[in-house]
């Protein structure tokens, strides 16, 4: 996040005040960096973390039902962007070799019932990553207990994957906006292939507030 630098004024400001730029004697703008990447959003209160109340394994993509999903549901007012996933090793009983990809829903409206895109969604309710904020998610989160109506389409791979031995290539993936879940949006975390070894995972989110008029 680059910040202007301005003379004799410290903290942050408050949204929509009017402010003046500083600059050198060249006539450029000075901007510095303040804080790791995230800290504005973590500042606001819009980072929270979805974890899974018990190891879960890698669903195959095809039969995705009870694949861990973030939905973000129709009417939030939210684009929710994912940061990052980080999953760990619990039960390694198989040596199946397959990779973790996304898919992706629309269309999901925002309650899970009988013909609905989700009739079953046990959700367990994103953290915060500021508690201080006292913020709310506005997404949801199933671990291991939803079903679809429609299959989620595979969307990436994300290059993490389960080598012969059972223990994940990569345990860290870093989104970088490849992706964002509009209102009425589900992504699901799955396997290419079905595999009976459990991980504990999280996948740390940003909730951001829609621009007027929408995602434009």
């Amino acid at each position: 996040m680059d910040n202007q630098i301005v003379i004799e004024r410290t903290g942050p400001y408050v949204d929509g005040t009017e402010t003046s730029l500083g600059g050198d004697n060249w006539g450029n703008q000075l901007v510095a960096n303040f804080g790791p990447k995230y800290l504005e959003w973590a500042r606001r209160g819009w980072i929270f973390t979805a974890r899974p109340t018990a190891a879960a394994a890698l669903v195959i993509f095809s039969t995705a039902t009870n694949a861990p999903t973030l939905w973000n549901p129709e009417g939030s007012d939210k684009l929710v962007v994912p940061l990052f996933l980080n999953m760990h090793p619990v039960a390694v009983a198989s040596a199946v070799h397959t990779g973790v990809v996304v898919g992706l829903k629309s269309a999901c409206g925002n309650t899970a019932a009988t013909g609905a895109p989700f009739p079953t969604f046990t959700n367990k309710v994103p953290t915060c990553n500021t508690p201080a904020a006292g913020k709310t998610a506005s997404s949801k989160f199933a671990d291991n207990v939803v079903t679809f109506t429609a299959i989620p389409t595979v969307f990436a791979d994300l290059g993490n994957y389960q080598a012969a031995a059972g223990l994940p290539a990569i345990s860290h993936y870093e989104f970088n906006g490849e992706f964002a879940l509009g209102p009425g949006d589900a992504m699901s975390i799955m396997g290419q292939a079905a595999s009976v070894n459990t991980y504990w995972m999280s996948l740390i989110f940003a909730e951001l507030p829609l621009a007027v008029g929408g995602l434009a």
